[in-house]
């Protein structure tokens, strides 16, 4: 959900998918993807991204990942607001909902349409950039709600989830970008009963 201009949730689901559904919103982030997810001749940006995973169990069995890519996706332009109820087996959230808004209420609405848009029983993965004061890019300033490991802990209590997990990244070693204290990423799954 709101994938951006990565690829790397779509890389990391690649040996358990059968067809992934990029969902996107920003236009710009759209004709990224549609040129960046094809099987074209010539160097992939995303090879050193697989290099650091090829070699662990799962992904050892995925030849060729920039043309199976290119062969099971699908891009869908929406709205995180906008997401079909109870459609996908497993999803991903990376720095979407923390990132689109200073509005607390906006940001808790996205989430929650994140996990409404997930069957019951599916796993999911949501990252966020904890403490962020939002970022600039090319003179041009975005929001971003403060989100804090207690905030987090108190967003999950209230949401349908069972087996949640949180991990903070260390941020001594490299830090993506300036103006945040470390990335949360929050596994689980959407529960049985709602």
């Amino acid at each position: 959900m709101g994938a951006g201009a990565n690829l790397y949730p779509a890389l990391l689901m690649l040996p358990w998918a059968e067809h992934i559904v990029f969902t996107e919103y920003a236009s710009p982030n759209i004709r990224w993807l549609v040129e960046n997810l094809t099987d074209s001749p010539g160097e992939w940006q995303w090879q050193p991204f697989w290099d650091l995973i090829a070699d662990r169990a799962c992904y050892r069995g995925v030849e060729q990942p920039r043309r199976r890519l290119a062969a099971v996706h699908e891009i869908q332009t929406l709205s995180i607001f906008d997401l079909p109820p109870r459609t996908w087996d497993l999803g991903s959230m990376f720095f979407v909902a923390d990132g689109m808004t200073t509005d607390e209420a906006e940001f808790e609405l996205a989430v929650r349409s994140f996990l409404d848009a997930l069957k019951p029983g599916a796993p999911f993965m949501m990252a966020f950039m904890e403490g962020s004061s939002g970022y600039d890019v090319r003179g041009v300033r975005f929001p971003a709600v403060r989100v804090t490991p207690g905030s987090l802990d108190a967003l999950l209590a209230d949401l349908p989830v069972t087996g949640t997990s949180v991990l903070r990244t260390d941020n001594s070693i490299q830090r993506v970008r300036h103006g945040y204290d470390a990335m949360l990423l929050v596994t689980g799954f959407v529960a049985s009963a709602r």
